[in-house]
């Protein structure tokens, strides 16, 4: 892990813990995509975002909801926010399946 205070990385868990998987798995698109956006072409980060959208549309509202206040509540507070989610997908076996879609 990189500096994070472990007062930061359990409260980042205990939110995640709060997700079910498929909301953790569009937690980890979300972080995908914001970074895409900023590092692809707009060409190609269009195609993302549409992608991205049209995975969105099989949640609720409550649970993009859920999801985009975990990313607004910790993604400053890591250096790596997607590598964080990552690593805590990986080291739950309710998970790990996600990991190799992604």
């Amino acid at each position: 892990m990189n500096t994070e205070s472990k007062e930061v990385v359990f409260e980042l868990e205990s939110s995640l813990r709060e997700l079910a998987a498929p909301e953790v798995e569009l937690l980890l698109l979300h972080c995908y995509y914001v970074t895409s956006e900023k590092q692809l072409t707009k060409g190609r980060a269009a195609e993302k975002k549409k992608e991205y959208d049209l995975y969105k549309k099989s949640f609720t509202q409550d649970s993009i909801q859920k999801v985009k206040n975990v990313y607004n509540e910790f993604h400053d507070r890591f250096p790596d926010f997607y590598g964080a989610v990552y690593n805590y997908a990986h080291k739950s076996d309710d998970y790990k399946h996600l990991l190799m879609l992604i």
